[in-house]
């Protein structure tokens, strides 16, 4: 009889210790996990990466975060595109898309949605793997031209693979590693910019569309008209890869422009990373995005570190097909096999870019330089260097939007007013500006658009 009762004594005791940790366990996992669907405001959830409770108690920490999530006021959405969405993907170089949202678009045409892809270049500046490609002959113009062909056919074989058919894909040709020029140096520019790799100025694929940061702001803008998307999904502007970071500042600068022409139903925009220290492996990538500005600068921190992030789980079939999606990338496997392989998982994060993160508070673009100073603000009146322009695609004056010089002003800064609202540049190129206020370091100036 003692032996009996020694025995459930016993037995209670270890269902006791057993409970105990048990709820230990989720009151842990409730204070730092993250789960399918919630958006998470940015906090790290480092602390529990490998924990051997995490595993056995998968179940109750998708119930507690949840829970948590919603009493903190997160959004909660397991299936975050609702059904028959519209989705356009902005990528820098043919294989972004897969990288970075090749579980989305499934998740998309699973529900009968549409996937409108844009590859602002064609990838043909990629020098290490042309040359892998030339046995040690130096590389021509011509071969960096085939060798963005020949990406332009792989994006087409791996969207095949993940369901997306060819005319919904659209390449603009603008060039590869020169994105970042055509917003700071080359934006209304009567020169423009030249592909150092292919030696090119303007579009294979539209003659029209010349190497200029206003022509790329235009094409983007009438895409989104015409296409009306649900969700744009575009870099990150924190990315710090120059190419990604420089397409994230122009589709923002065109849906600033839809929205300056009273477009009624703006698209919800979505950013994602590729190039940025610790993504997507290291789970502290999160906290760096909250001190990170526009291309990897520290201005315009403040106004991201806000950011929500939305965290989308694949299913295993899923992981699959974008693994395979990415192999049909074989220019890339070839010379980047490891940092590819790296975004095959089980996860994929989107931020949630609002419209007041639209509005940066530095513009990064500085405008080309004239080559002569201008016409009525010579260096005895106060200006040091020439002045810079912001647009001349012919919009009507009297708007304006800011514009950062590259030059510092001396002494007192100059206030011009052009005696004719415009100032030609030369080859039909129309800007016209007005100098307001000295900084430290940056004359801000603002132009009529």
């Amino acid at each position: 009889m003692k032996l009996r009762l020694a025995k459930v004594a016993a037995w209670l005791l270890v269902t006791a210790l057993i409970t105990i940790t048990h709820d230990t366990a989720v009151a842990r996992l409730e204070l730092g996990s993250s789960t399918h669907g919630v958006l998470s405001d940015g906090s790290s959830d480092a602390d529990l990466s490998g924990h051997p409770e995490k595993n056995a108690l998968a179940g109750f920490v998708r119930i507690a975060t949840n829970k948590k999530a919603v009493q903190a006021g997160a959004v909660e959405s397991p299936n975050p595109v609702p059904p028959s969405s519209t989705v356009l993907v902005v990528a820098p170089h043919p294989d972004d898309e897969t990288l970075a949202a090749g579980g989305l678009i499934q998740r998309v045409l699973g529900t009968r949605g549409t996937v409108r892809i844009v590859y602002v270049s064609n990838g043909d500046g990629y020098l290490e793997a042309v040359q892998a490609q030339m046995q040690g002959r130096p590389p021509s113009a011509d071969d960096f031209q085939r060798y963005g062909r020949q990406r332009q056919a792989e994006a087409v074989e791996a969207q095949l693979e993940l369901g997306v058919p060819p005319t919904w894909l659209t390449f603009l040709g603008f060039p590869d590693g020169g994105i970042r020029a055509l917003w700071s140096e080359y934006w209304c520019s009567a020169d423009p910019y030249v592909s150092p790799f292919t030696h090119q100025s303007r579009s294979d694929q539209n003659a029209h569309l010349l190497y200029r940061g206003v022509e790329l702001e235009r094409e983007l803008t009438r895409l989104l008209s015409t296409w009306k998307p649900d969700i744009v999904v575009a870099p990150d502007p924190r990315d710090v890869h120059s190419d990604h970071c420089a397409v994230g500042l122009f589709v923002l600068q065109a849906l600033r422009e839809l929205r300056r022409r009273g477009t009624p139903a703006l698209p919800k925009v979505w950013g994602y990373l590729v190039h940025f220290p610790g993504y997507p492996g290291d789970p502290g990538w999160k906290d760096a995005t909250r001190h990170s500005g526009a291309c990897g600068d520290k201005d315009g921190a403040a106004t991201l570190s806000d950011t929500k992030w939305l965290q989308l789980e694949l299913e295993e079939k899923q992981v699959r097909s974008k693994r395979s999606a990415l192999t049909r990338y074989a220019t890339q496997v070839q010379v980047m096999r490891p940092f590819l392989e790296q975004f095959a998982r089980s996860e994929e994060w989107f931020s949630i870019l609002e419209p007041k993160h639209w509005d940066l508070p530095r513009v990064i673009r500085k405008g080309r330089k004239t080559t002569k100073p201008a016409e009525g603000c010579s260096a005895n009146q106060g200006m040091i260097g020439n002045f810079v322009c912001q647009r001349c695609d012919g919009r009507p004056n009297g708007q304006r939007l800011p514009l950062y010089s590259s030059r510092r002003l001396q002494a007192k800064p100059c206030r011009v007013r052009w005696r004719s609202p415009t100032h030609r540049l030369g080859k039909g190129v129309l800007c016209s500006w007005s100098i307001q206020r000295l900084t430290k370091s940056i004359s801000r100036a603002t132009a009529p658009v």
